[in-house]
Parts: C-alpha cells; sequence; structure tokens
C-alpha cells in the first residue's frame, strides 16, 4: 500500500533501513517516493526517500551494508551519526530453523550470538550473548503481527499463501548454516533452541544501536529457505519473496512508530517534524484537510456522469444545497475508471466545499492489500482532520461517533476509494448533509441507504480516441486505427491507458504496426500491462474475491459459446443447479464481472470474457463445450416442434441428453425464445461445423434453420446455409444436400443476389429430377419464377411458375397452388391489367383460408392492398394492409411487417398525411436493415425519396434515392434502379440542373419499357408535359398522379 505524496504535510521523523544485500536494498526501496542519492562518510552512499502515511510522512534512509555482523555495525554507526534516526531496522532474508514456513516473516526479540565462546582443550566452549532490540518495538511487532494487516503492503502483491510474522529469537554468526545436519546446527539445537530463524547481521547491527541508545532499533527477517530442505533453486525463488515480506512488515510498523512524541534531540533541523513548529503553523497544516489525489491531466469526457454527481449535490454556480441524499456511489467493472472520474468530479467541485476533501484508500481490490478495517479507516479520518493520537478513541463506535461530531456543519468531500462492502463504510458516513460523500467500488453496494448510484461504462467511441491519442501523443492522422484500437481495448480506460502507453515508449512503433500486433495475438491481454499494472491483475482481483464454487461458474462462462447467456444455459455447462447458477449470476452482476442485458439475461465485456476463458485449460474445455451445444440442441428441438414451418430432418437422431430449459409451452414461448438464442445457436452451429462436429451441426441447423429464414438476419442464415450444404456434400447426403440448396435459393434472394438464387435453384432442380421428386421440382419452380419476376424477365417468370402451377394441381398440393398464383398475379399488375392481378390473388386467398394458413392469407392481403392502392380505392387498401400487418405481428413475420408497413405508408402519403407516412415508411426501413433485406431499403428509401420530393425536401429527397439507387444496381434490381433513376432526375430538375435530370430520367424511361411496367407511362406523361420531345406520349392508362407508382414485389 502506498499512499499519495504530501497526503499529510507533517513529517513523523527518520527511520534508516540496513540491509545486506541487492535484493533485500531493492525490497526495502520498493515502498520509497523519489529517492535521490546522498555521498557520506567517506564513499557510503545512501538513498533518502519518503515514505508517506495518512498520520505525516517518514524519511527513510537506505543502505547496503554487505553481509556480516561487523560490517552491519559499523554502518549503522555511520547512518545515525549522519542522520539522526529516531528508528533503525535490519531488513533482509534468513534461513528457518522450526515453527515457521517458507515466506514467514520473524522479528527477533532476542538475537543470538552463537559464535561467542572459549577455545579451550577440550573443544570450542559457547557462551552466547544476547542483544536486545528496543522494547518499544518488539511490542509494536507484536501488536502487527496480531492485527494481520501487514500484508497488504508486499510489494508487488499477497502471494496466494498469506504469510504469518512471529516475534521470536533469532540465531545470528558470520557462517552460513547450509543444513540442519551440520555442526552448527548441533551447537544451535543445544544452545539455542528457541530461536526460529538464523542469519548474519543482527548482532552487530543491535551493538550499532545500542551504542546510540536513543534510538530504537529492531530486526526484521523474511525466511527464504529452511535448514531441513535447503537449495540453491529454493533461494533463487523465495529470497526476492522473502526480502519483499520482511520490507513489508518493517514499513507498516512505521505507519505506528513514534506517535508517543518521540525524543528529536539528534534530528537535523531540515528533518524536524510539525511537532516543533508554534500551534498556528501546525494547525494550518491539518485545516482544512486536503488530502485529495492530484487529478490526471490525461482525463478526457464523462461529462453526462459530472453533471448526475453535480446534480445530486444540487450545485448550481456558486450556490451548493446537497440533495435528498449526500451519498454518491460510482460503481462499474474493474479498469472503467471509477478512481480518476472520482477524483477530477471533486477537484472541479473543490471550491463548493471549503472545509476540505478528504481521500481514503479502503484497498476493497488492491493487490496485496487486504480491505482497510471501518477502525482504521476511522482513525485515518480522524487524524487528518485534526484529532490527536492520544485522544483517539479505542473502539469503532466512538470513533465514529467522534467523526460524526467533527463533521456536524461542515462542508467538505469525502471520498472513500475501492469499497468492499457497505459494512467496511456504514460507519464512515458523517451525518451532516453539507458533506459530499462520494464511493467507488467495484460491487453495487445496494444496501446503502438513500444512496445515489452512477454506474460507470466504458467509454464512448470518440472519448475513447480523444484518451489513446492524449496519452500516446501520437501525431499520425489515422482515426480508422485508433478506432480498431479502442475498439481492441474494449473501449476500457485502463486497457487503453496501457497500450497508449506503450506506443508512447516506443517510437519506432506505428498506428497499423500495433493494430496488426495486438490483432494478430490469441490473448490481447498480454498486451494490456505496463510493469506490475496490467488489466488482467485487475480482473484477478475481483475474481480471487469470489467463493470457490462462483470461480468455477466464471470460469466456465468464460468458454460460453455465443454473446450472452442466461441461467439455463449456464447450468447446462457443468449440470448445476437452476437455482445455484442464479444466484452466482446475480452475485457477478453484483461485482460488474458480468452486464445484465435484459432481464436474467446477461454478457461479458469482450476483456473479461477472455480472462475468464484464459483460466480454463484448454484440454479441459472440450467436454463443457459438448455439454453446451447438447443443450442448444436438445431444447431447439423442443421449440421448433412448437413452430409452424419448422422442418427438422428426420433422418438425424438425437442426443438422447435432456437438460433444464425455459417453459416452451406454446407457440409464442417457443419463438422468443427462438429469438433470444438465434445468435447462440449460430455461434454453436459454426462451432460444431469448424470443430469436426457435423452431427451436432446438422442436428442444430435442422431445429432452428427455419426460423432463421423467416426471421433473420439473412446474411448470416445464409452463411449458415452455406457451411450446411457443404456439411451435408461431404457426407455424401444428397437429400439433405438437395434441401439446402433450395434453401440457398431463397436466402441468395433475400440478400438480392439475384445470380447465386437462379444458381442455386437450378442445382436443386437437378437432383430433384435425378430422384423423381416432383413436389421439390415444383417448390424450385415456384421460387426460381419469382427470381425471374425480380429480375425484370417476367415472360420466362410467367412460364415458370405457370409450371410449377400446373405440377402442384396435378398432386393437387393446394398451399402450393395458392403460393404460385399469388406470384402470378405480379405480371397482370405490373402491366396495368388490375382486374386479372385481383382474381389471381382472390382465388390464392381462398385457398388459404380454406387451409387456415394465415400468413399465406397475410401475404396476399398485402399485395391485394397494394393493387386497391394503384386503382385508387385508398380506404380499402388502408383496411387491406392493416389487417395484413395484424397477422404478420400476430405470427412474428418481420419482413412481413416491413412490406405492409412499406405499402401502407405509400397510401398514407397518397391520402395526404405526410407526418403518418414519414414515420411509417422510417419504420419499414429500419426493420428491413434489422434483418438485412437489400431489396426493401431500396424499395423504402425511394418510397421516402418520393415523399420528400412531395414537400420540396429537394435535398433530402437526393439522399434517399441516391442511397436507393446504389443497393439496388448493387443487387441488380431493375425495377427499384428505374425508381431511383427517375427521383433523381425529378430532383434534380427541381434543383434546377435540367441536363442531368433528364440524363436519369431517359435511363429511368428506357427501363421502365424494357421491364413492360406501367410506370412507364407516369414518366411518360411527365415527359408530355414539359414539351420536351413531341415523340413521347403517356400511354393510354397512364396514371397523372406521381405519388401512386406500384409498389415492387416482396
Amino acid at each position: 500500500m502506498t499512499e499519495a505524496p504530501g497526503t499529510h504535510e507533517q513529517m513523523r521523523g527518520v527511520a534508516v533501513i540496513c540491509t545486506a544485500i541487492d535484493l533485500e536494498y531493492e525490497a526495502g526501496r520498493a515502498h520509497l517516493i523519489e529517492p535521490i542519492e546522498i555521498h557520506r562518510e567517506r564513499g557510503t552512499v545512501y538513498e533518502v526517500g519518503t515514505f508517506p502515511t495518512v498520520r505525516g510522512h517518514w524519511r527513510v534512509v537506505l543502505v547496503r551494508t554487505g553481509p556480516g555482523n561487523s560490517v552491519a555495525g559499523v554502518a549503522l554507526e555511520r547512518a545515525i551519526a549522519t542522520f539522526a534516526p529516531q528508528v533503525v531496522f535490519f531488513v533482509g532474508v534468513a534461513g528457518g530453523r522450526k515453527d515457521v514456513a517458507l515466506g514467514d516473516v520473524v522479528v527477533g526479540d532476542v538475537i543470538y550470538d552463537y559464535e561467542s565462546g572459549k577455545d579451550a582443550g577440550n573443544g570450542f566452549l559457547p557462551r552466547i550473548k544476547t542483544n536486545a532490540p528496543s522494547h518499544a518495538l518488539v511490542q509494536l511487532a507484536g501488536f502487527v503481527a496480531r492485527r494481520g494487516r501487514w500484508q497488504q503492503r508486499i510489494r508487488p502483491g499477497c502471494p496466494k499463501r498469506i504469510p504469518t510474522a512471529v516475534v521470536k529469537p533469532i540465531a545470528t554468526g558470520g557462517k552460513v548454516v547450509a543444513s540442519s545436519g551440520s555442526a552448527i546446527a548441533k551447537l544451535l539445537d543445544q544452545n539455542c533452541g528457541d530461536a526460529v530463524a538464523v542469519e548474519m547481521e543482527g548482532n552487530g547491527f543491535l551493538h550499532g544501536a545500542y551504542v546510540n541508545n536513543r534510538v530504537d532499533a529492531l530486526v526484521v527477517r523474511g525466511i527464504s529457505d529452511l535448514l531441513s530442505g535447503k537449495t540453491e533453486n529454493a533461494d533463487a525463488r523465495w529470497q526476492p519473496v522473502a526480502a519483499a515480506h520482511a520490507a513489508a512488515f518493517a514499513y507498516e510498523l512505521l505507519t505506528h512508530h513514534g506517535l508517543e512524541s518521540p525524543s528529536v534531540a539528534f534530528r537535523p533541523k531540515a528533518m524536524q517534524p510539525v511537532d516543533n513548529l508554534n500551534p498556528s503553523t501546525a494547525a494550518k497544516l491539518v485545516a482544512p484537510a486536503l488530502t485529495m489525489r492530484r487529478d490526471i491531466g490525461t482525463f478526457v469526457g464523462r461529462e453526462l456522469e459530472f453533471q448526475l454527481l453535480a446534480q445530486f449535490a444540487s450545485i448550481h454556480g456558486e450556490a451548493i444545497s446537497i440533495s435528498s441524499s449526500n451519498i454518491c456511489i460510482i460503481d462499474g467493472m474493474a479498469g472503467v475508471g471509477k478512481t480518476a472520474f472520482a477524483i477530477h468530479a471533486s477537484h472541479k467541485l473543490a471550491t463548493q466545499f471549503p472545509d476540505g476533501q478528504l481521500f481514503i484508500p479502503l484497498h476493497g481490490h488492491t493487490s496485496g492489500q487486504i480491505p482497510v478495517s471501518p477502525e482504521d479507516a476511522l482513525a485515518s479520518l480522524l487524524l487528518a482532520t485534526g484529532t490527536d493520537a492520544d485522544s483517539m478513541p479505542a473502539d469503532v463506535d466512538s470513533r465514529a461517533a467522534l467523526w460524526r461530531s467533527k463533521m456536524a456543519g461542515k462542508s467538505a468531500i469525502i471520498l472513500l476509494d475501492d469499497v468492499s462492502s457497505h459494512d467496511q463504510v456504514r460507519n464512515l458516513l458523517p451525518a451532516s448533509k453539507s458533506c459530499l460523500v462520494i464511493i467507488t467500488s467495484r460491487r453495487r453496494l445496494e444496501a446503502i441507504e438513500d444512496a445515489r448510484a452512477i454506474a460507470m461504462k466504458t467509454l464512448p467511441t470518440d472519448e475513447a480516441m480523444s484518451l489513446f491519442i492524449r496519452i500516446s501523443g501520437t501525431k499520425e492522422d489515422n482515426t480508422d486505427a485508433v478506432r480498431e484500437l479502442v475498439r481492441l481495448c474494449g473501449h476500457l480506460p485502463l486497457a487503453i491507458t496501457l497500450l497508449a502507453g506503450r506506443l508512447r515508449h516506443h517510437p519506432s512503433w506505428t498506428l497499423p504496426y500495433l493494430v496488426t500486433k495486438v490483432s494478430a495475438t490469441v490473448d490481447r491481454l498480454t498486451h494490456l500491462r505496463a510493469e506490475n499494472v496490467a488489466v488482467e491483475t485487475a480482473f484477478d482481483l475481483s475474481y480471487r474475491n469470489l467463493p470457490l464454487d462462483m470461480r468455477k461458474t466464471f470460469r466456465n462462462l468464460g468458454i460460453h459459446i455465443g454473446d450472452d447467456f442466461d441461467a439455463y444455459s449456464t447450468a447446462a455447462l457443468d449440470g448445476a443447479e437452476l437455482a445455484k447458477v442464479e444466484n452466482d449470476l446475480e452475485s457477478l452482476h453484483a461485482d460488474h464481472l458480468i452486464e445484465e442485458i435484459a432481464p436474467g439475461r446477461y454478457r461479458f465485456h469482450d476483456l473479461i470474457r477472455d480472462f475468464a476463458r484464459n483460466l480454463v485449460p484448454t484440454a479441459e474445455r472440450a467436454p463443457i463445450i459438448d455439454r453446451l451445444i447438447n443443450y442448444y440442441i436438445y431444447v431447439a428441438n423442443l421449440a421448433s416442434e412448437k413452430l409452424p414451418g419448422s422442418d427438422p430432418d428426420p433422418k438425424l437422431p438425437g442426443t438422447g441428453l435432456r437438460f433444464q430449459h425455459s417453459d416452451m409451452s406454446s407457440e409464442l414461448l417457443a419463438k422468443e425464445w427462438m429469438n433470444r438464442e438465434s445468435v447462440n445457436l449460430a455461434s454453436c452451429f459454426n462451432y460444431a461445423a469448424n470443430h469436426d462436429r457435423p452431427r451436432q451441426a446438422l442436428l442444430l441447423f435442422s431445429s432452428f434453420g427455419s426460423h432463421m429464414r423467416l426471421h433473420g438476419p439473412w446474411q448470416q442464415a445464409l452463411d449458415i446455409h452455406r457451411t450446411a450444404n457443404v456439411i451435408y456434400l461431404a457426407l455424401g447426403d444428397q437429400p439433405g444436400q438437395v434441401e439446402v440448396l433450395y434453401h440457398l435459393g431463397l436466402m441468395h434472394r433475400l440478400v438480392g443476389d439475384y445470380p447465386a438464387a437462379t444458381d442455386a435453384l437450378a442445382r436443386a432442380y437437378a437432383i430433384y429430377v435425378d430422384l423423381d421428386d416432383r413436389l421439390g421440382q415444383a417448390h424450385t419452380l415456384n421460387r426460381l419464377g419469382v427470381v425471374q419476376q425480380l429480375t425484370g424477365d417476367y415472360p420466362s417468370a410467367t412460364s415458370t411458375l405457370t409450371n410449377a402451377y400446373a405440377t402442384y394441381v396435378d398432386l393437387n398440393e393446394l398451399p402450393g397452388q395458392a403460393h404460385t398464383l399469388m406470384h402470378l398475379g405480379l405480371a397482370p399488375r405490373l402491366s396495368g391489367d388490375y382486374p386479372a392481378a385481383t382474381d389471381a390473388l382472390a382465388r390464392a386467398y381462398a385457398i388459404y383460408v380454406d387451409l387456415d394458413d394465415r400468413l399465406g392469407q397475410a401475404h396476399t392481403l398485402n399485395r391485394l392492398g397494394v393493387v386497391q392502392q394503384l386503382t385508387s380505392d385508398l380506404g380499402a387498401a388502408t383496411d387491406t394492409l392493416a389487417e395484413a400487418h395484424a397477422i404478420y405481428v400476430d405470427l412474428g413475420h418481420r419482413l412481413g411487417q416491413a412490406n405492409a408497413l412499406k405499402n401502407l405508408g405509400r397510401v398514407q402519403h397518397a391520402l395526404g398525411d405526410l407526418g403518418a407516412a414519414t414515420d411509417t415508411l422510417a419504420e419499414a426501413h429500419a426493420i428491413y436493415l434489422a434483418i438485412g433485406d437489400r431489396l426493401g431499403q431500396a424499395n423504402a428509401l425511394n418510397c421516402q425519396g418520393r415523399l420528400s420530393l412531395s414537400r420540396s425536401f429537394y435535398e433530402e429527397a437526393m439522399k434517399f434515392h441516391g442511397k436507393a439507387l446504389t443497393q439496388a444496381r448493387e443487387i441488380g434490381a431493375l425495377l427499384e434502379t428505374a425508381r431511383a433513376s427517375e427521383g433523381m432526375g425529378r430532383c434534380l430538375i427541381q434543383e434546377g440542373d435540367p441536363y442531368r435530370g433528364r440524363k436519369f430520367l431517359n435511363e429511368a424511361l428506357r427501363m421502365y419499357r424494357n421491364l413492360g411496367s406501367s410506370e412507364a407511362g407516369n414518366l411518360a406523361k411527365f415527359y408530355f408535359d414539359q414539351q420536351w420531345s413531341s415523340d413521347i406520349t403517356p400511354s393510354a392508362g397512364a396514371d397523372p398522379q406521381f405519388v401512386k407508382p406500384e409498389i415492387a414485389d416482396e
């Protein structure tokens, strides 16, 4: 634990820490800030640094004595003469004799000199001498050891096995004791049996302190090896660990030492503590209390969060009145920037709180730290606000009462950072409503009454990019690369800070190089670290705070396939009980390790998912993933049995496994489950297909393929169908392959790839012919005819659909007849033969009614509404389209909803209800966009363009038609291309550019005539009215109202 520099201006005193070897020296140096070298006494080098505490700061002198008792004593005497310290420590490693483990700390209450004695004629006669350390320090060491909080100071962090500390005798001498069977070891057994450790400098060190009797001295040792099993490898591993543990204990002693106003007789004037200052000067150091950490110069963004915080405090200009709650909790995942924001906000609000700004780190999730107890936190607050240590109450309740009394009527900011639980801070909350308490925590502290909460999210893209640029200092103008880097960082401030810092310290790196470097690695977390700070470490602290059984749930979720998860899929990972899993998910959510995106549904942040996945060894993943995929196979099959139109492959046997699952008792519940899990089902399918699990992949495809064809997104559905086709082909399963090819034709059509659709359907038709499957042939011809209509080949389409209809009649296949009649109604509609179109649709609708096929009825009503619009029967069209839309909504058919809305928007436009038309068309376009229907998008854009043109919004209309033109050309939709060209031409003419306008209109007219569309007559009449060409006359059936051109077939 390192408090911020300048936590308290009062200097506590001077301490000297002696070490024998380099690694002990570095362990002591790690706790200091701003060390500087000072040369003293015939070349001896000292480093003097500051060790801050909440009660004041120590000036600490480090000196490396070298090994051995004599040099330790000489070096200490020089240091005392030079710096006049109040306390001295010898800190280092030692060998353990008994009753200690590697990494434990031993504080010597007695130091035995086992080498003193007399060499007599009958051998060496030991005369063991002892040197005693400072009684006060021994007592304090016992207190610190029993209290058990010194481990929080271990650098770089507390190990998994938390070391213990004991206050017991230590033996010292000039020889290294290498074995428990050596002569020296036997000597120790006979004469120093209660010594638990052996070292080489303690006796000389204490003798140096003894001749300077006003200095408190103590020997602190970490156990780096055991006499019962000493090896060189053990030394290499444990000496740095033991030295770090000993240093942590020594510095913890310093935080408690000297509160009894120790002697100042030998202190140099430059190091005189505040005790010697006059009372008025000393008072200024604690009133007001200013322990807030410095603001970060690279801080960016978070304006919305600051406005919320200021709103809680009801701050308006220079006036402040705390709202009903004066407690604001800032919670969020590790690395999201809670502390940085809280400090930044505190500095911005500082002028409004004249009685001080206090920062108290409570170390709920700090590497190597134990959470600060309420009594210690209260002591820090009281000391920071001027309470004398001698007047400090002993118990928590008394300290809390004194704290509330001191803050009564005060106006201060109190920042309680890194809180582990509500119990940790309940007694730290002042009663004064004029104080603002800011709490940061990784947990959602729901038990704190009246608190307002601000949930910190990851940074928006623009703020994340600004943070990266500011920290990295990059001058490259490469917005795309910066955007990709912050995406790879998950927009997490800590990750962005670390990666940007790496770029800043590698001048030869470029942004594209860094993108490639991070993207290419399997584990992004390896790049998100700097020195001893790492995103992975931050996550690990949260993970290790979890109970052991919950850690397993967290690890398993790391290899959950898909974007999100619920309790049922989580339970499937290892067969856990549902109630237990639900509790685990709630707790993980409370710890900000997962996010809740809907009631009972969760997901990971990308980097936390990577961290969790890395916790599971690769060899252990396969059975967990198999269980998850089998769960989705089982439940998807149950859902598909409730849904109309599902076509599971009867040749595929099930897994025979059963799992807990949500309610599937109705079609609606099954459909909702499919919608929620569509991404996960697709992810499981792709995983199975790519990891040599063809049977699992086809079982999934058989259960949810029809749902994807109906609801999209179609690009993803297309990719899945392609993969299924490859699997069936590899298995030599011709019936399976032909069915997938038939559906592939639909998928290609829906995404606007008409050549690929034609190819897939032609291949499917050939296989159906080989199999002598006439019904399959008819289905394929029906779909092929629709594709031919969409590409403008109406004669071929009519021929193909007529052949399909004849086959359906021959087979007495009523659904096929109805579907084909519905499509055959398009040709007369396009040519302006509306009675013939109405007749075909009416025959189709009658069959659908007889079959009780509500989806077929909706399709037919939708097309009938278009015909009614074209014949200017707008009232009937409105009712018909509204009925179709209602059926689509009831069935959850998103494409149908979009089609009906688009057509209804056109009717509203014709009726002059422009506001309603605008909203309806925008809603239709949004659905087309969501499901990936590019033809629908182009059609809706053209409709929106016509609407804007009729309102004289020419620039807006050109944007709509321009997008539609690009989209239609890309997919080869000729009719929509012609409509977009016409729209562009009309806009350009209105904008005063008739030359370019006529070029677009000429192209549109040519395409309309080639397609045989009656919309050619509308455009020809426009030419005639403009008197542009005497050879162009409107057709006899031309509709003079541009707002009523035909709507493309869906």
